[in-house]
């Protein structure tokens, strides 16, 4: 399977770096190996991100996660980031808010707020020893506040609509 990675990012992507867009469904992103667990056109590469990733360890540049986090065991795709980014490399996520309608679909596994990544989630990092948050924002459903949002995120968080959390982790 490694030799398949291998190959696929070689003819396709070149050296700079292997970019992957997990979950991609049919959100195909070009410069990225596109893996999801079901077969579609958009999709290079099947995998089931429940299990070990097949990735080699410190060989992702870039992973993007865009509404996937919540259906994975939270814990597990965490240190598969860390096992599989390179030093320096980084982790886009955006995840449903706990107050989005969609934040609580059967098929998710836990919900998440600005203060989950900011506040209380950071000391578990330092836990990991390789991974830093480097940005959180709330993204309400006008997208143009999203600023706003996060800079009176505490209000905000409470009182008004917000769809995801945006974060970005890089690895020390």
């Amino acid at each position: 399977m490694l030799k398949k990675i291998g190959m696929l990012f070689s003819k396709t992507w070149g050296c700079d770096g292997m970019k992957v867009n997990l979950g991609c469904g049919e959100r195909r992103m070009e410069g990225y190996i596109n893996v999801d667990i079901v077969k579609r056109p958009s999709v290079d590469m099947v995998m089931d991100l429940s299990r070990k990733w097949k990735f080699p360890d410190s060989s992702v540049e870039e992973i993007y996660m865009d509404n996937i986090l919540e259906h994975l065991e939270f814990w597990h795709a965490i240190k598969e980031i860390e096992r599989v980014l390179k030093k320096g490399g980084k982790c886009t996520l955006i995840v449903p808010h706990y107050r989005s309608p969609t934040g609580y679909m059967p098929q998710h596994t836990r919900v998440f707020s600005y203060q989950f990544f900011h506040l209380g989630f950071q000391e578990d990092f330092v836990g990991l020893g390789g991974l830093d948050i480097r940005t959180v924002r709330l993204i309400p459903p006008v997208k143009a506040l999203a600023p706003i949002a996060t800079a009176l995120h505490s209000l905000w968080e409470w009182l008004l609509p917000v769809s995801s959390v945006y974060v970005e982790i890089k690895k020390k």
